[in-house]
């Protein structure tokens, strides 16, 4: 059985990651970058911008 970790580039919660190596047989670590969160808001941001405040 899989298991996926998310983590930001340094794993912050070490005992729960043991807690899944031993529960499962695989665990895989991803690391998702702040502009994977970021860059769709900030495009979000820069529309709302050149929008009139009032309608």
């Amino acid at each position: 059985m899989d298991c996926f970790y998310y983590t930001d580039g340094i794993i912050s919660n070490k005992s729960t990651l043991t807690k899944l190596c031993i529960l499962f047989d695989h665990v895989r670590t991803f690391y998702l970058s702040p502009d994977y969160y970021l860059e769709p808001l900030e495009k979000e941001w820069n529309y709302d911008k050149k929008r009139p405040f009032f309608c």
